[in-house]
């Protein structure tokens, strides 16, 4: 069976550009699960955050980082 090129198989393309950027999941970086409150509120504190058009609380933050995890 003949491998499709990037050009005919856009998803395939996509992932083999994420693959270049490494390692892209907390838990890849060995972040335990539990800690992702606190690294949730921890971001939810910083200025860029802050001046978000869209506001991102901790909760919001969490539930992102959940969905990584």
């Amino acid at each position: 069976m003949a491998k499709r090129s990037t050009e005919e198989d856009p998803v395939a393309g996509l992932s083999a550009l994420a693959a270049l950027a490494g390692p892209s999941r907390p838990r890849d970086f060995e972040v335990p699960r539990q800690d992702l409150p606190k690294l949730a509120q921890a971001n939810a504190e910083r200025p860029p955050a802050k001046s978000n058009p869209r506001p991102a609380p901790p909760d919001v933050v969490l539930e992102l980082l959940e969905e990584m995890w």
